[in-house]
């Protein structure tokens, strides 16, 4: 993939953060609409690593009503336009919510070449 390596879920279904959320940092950013189009990934029970997931990354917390799976961190989200595994549509989609990335492993943001964080 030309992403590299990056996280997702059970499915292989991608998964994204929202610049500037990390750590409970603009956590009303993406309400309503926004989740819409970014349903978050939650979790029915404790969420659990496979492969080259870091399980002391790995966690939750109630947000949207439910457990929010995070990582490093980061609040985690899909896309709404993927639509099967492996698609990563929402790849450095910039909206009115904010710039969205997939995740690395390593629980940093995967950014376009020669862009920086925001």
């Amino acid at each position: 993939a030309p992403f590299g390596t990056y996280l997702v879920d059970g499915n292989g279904r991608a998964l994204y953060i929202l610049e500037g959320q990390r750590n409970h940092a603009g956590m009303d950013r993406c309400m309503g609409e926004c989740l819409r189009g970014w349903p978050p990934f939650h979790s029915s029970g404790a969420p659990t690593a496979g492969g080259a997931v870091d399980p002391a990354r790995l966690a939750s917390m109630t947000m949207h009503g439910a457990p929010h799976v995070t990582y490093a961190g980061w609040p985690l989200y899909y896309y709404h336009r993927d639509r099967a595994p492996a698609a990563t549509t929402g790849q450095h989609v910039t909206d009115r919510w904010g710039t969205w990335h997939l995740l690395s492993p390593n629980g940093e943001p995967i950014r376009p070449v020669g862009s920086t964080g925001y």
